[in-house]
């Protein structure tokens, strides 16, 4: 029982001190972009070979900006609009104007959308 007590003590005593070592890595961060880790701040990454933004929520409206897979934004406000078919379509607005939820897919923050971005392993 003794042994086993003095096994335990000695145990939990590694376990402590080996988180007290100092760690030689170093941790940046990036504050030029305050909402990119912003909680309410949502964040959308273009995932069609090729989108455009318009002046509104709606395909009948002009093209305001053109867009890349890969691409992006920050968004600025959400409308739902209905289309020929009865259902209804989500557009995001960003700071070119507004794009269609069908070419892009929603992350809660910045560095989360730059992961995904890495992930589709653009050229």
């Amino acid at each position: 029982m003794r042994f086993f007590s003095v096994s335990l003590a000695l145990f939990v005593s590694l376990f402590i001190f080996s988180s007290c070592v100092k760690k030689d890595q170093i941790f940046e961060f990036d504050n030029s972009d305050p909402y990119a880790v912003d909680i309410e701040t949502k964040w959308v990454v273009v995932t069609d070979p090729y989108a455009v933004c318009r002046t509104d929520a709606g395909y009948e409206f002009s093209v305001t900006g053109h867009f890349r897979k890969g691409d992006i934004r920050r968004i600025e406000g959400e409308k739902s609009t209905k289309i020929s078919s009865g259902k209804k379509e989500v557009w995001y607005c960003i700071e070119e104007g507004w794009i269609s939820s069908n070419a892009v897919k929603v992350y809660s923050n910045k560095l989360k959308a730059m992961s995904a971005v890495k992930e589709m392993n653009l050229k």
